[in-house]
């Protein structure tokens, strides 16, 4: 078994989760070189839509975890615990199914996952060593995701607003609550003091759990 560290990166869509990810990943391996880091994103783990044949989308079900493939994510876990490199899905937002494409992850000291539906399900909850939850107000959310769908996946100003309302009924309802499992709720600044205030105590809870990485 590889003695890692699994830390969890939540909230709601567009807070800054895998800004945040790569920042706290980076920092980690500036303050120990020698340590292995791997961000591992939830977004990877939908179910391909043609396979849901029993599930009635409707606007926001994206944001609702009965898409996600948690017991997929959960046996890779398992494997990377095992030592044993993994190759996890890459989803086609635009085609909204999984690519042929995969990616190829080996075991690391230190697991950083991100999502919006990782506190919602109860098996991965347990399994995530530290839990850290972004909250930031609807409108900056609204405006980043009105960027990011319109640049990277090819949508329209209306029809973002549209899917926005289902999204932020979903928020409200799965995943807003799931902050009271964190350990950290931050506020999406970034800046390199908080990083570091919570770099060091996440080092404290490896000490603190025996966990010598």
């Amino acid at each position: 078994m590889v003695n890692n560290f699994l830390i969890g990166i939540s909230g709601g869509s567009c807070s800054g989760k895998t800004t945040f990810a790569k920042k706290l990943a980076s920092l980690i391996c500036n303050n120990s070189p020698t340590r292995k880091v791997c961000i591992i994103s939830e977004d990877d783990y939908y179910h391909d839509r043609e396979t849901l044949i029993n599930i009635e989308f409707y606007d926001g079900i994206f944001d609702d975890p009965i898409i996600r493939d948690h017991d997929l994510l959960l046996t890779n876990l398992a494997q990377l615990a095992r030592g044993q490199n993994v190759e996890i899905p890459q989803y086609d937002f635009v085609h909204h199914r999984r690519s042929k494409n995969r990616q190829t992850i080996e075991p690391a000291d230190i697991i950083i996952l991100e999502g919006i539906h990782l506190f919602c399900n109860d098996a991965l909850a347990e399994q995530i060593d530290f839990k850290i939850f972004i909250e930031l107000e609807d409108e900056i959310r609204l405006s980043r995701r009105l960027e990011r769908d319109i640049n990277e996946r090819g949508r329209d100003e209306a029809s973002v607003l549209s899917q926005y309302e289902g999204v932020r009924t979903a928020y409200d309802k799965f995943i807003s609550p799931t902050k009271t499992r964190a350990d950290i709720i931050t506020k999406g600044d970034f800046n390199d003091e908080i990083l570091q205030n919570i770099s060091q105590i996440i080092q404290n809870r490896i000490n603190k759990t025996g966990n010598h990485l």
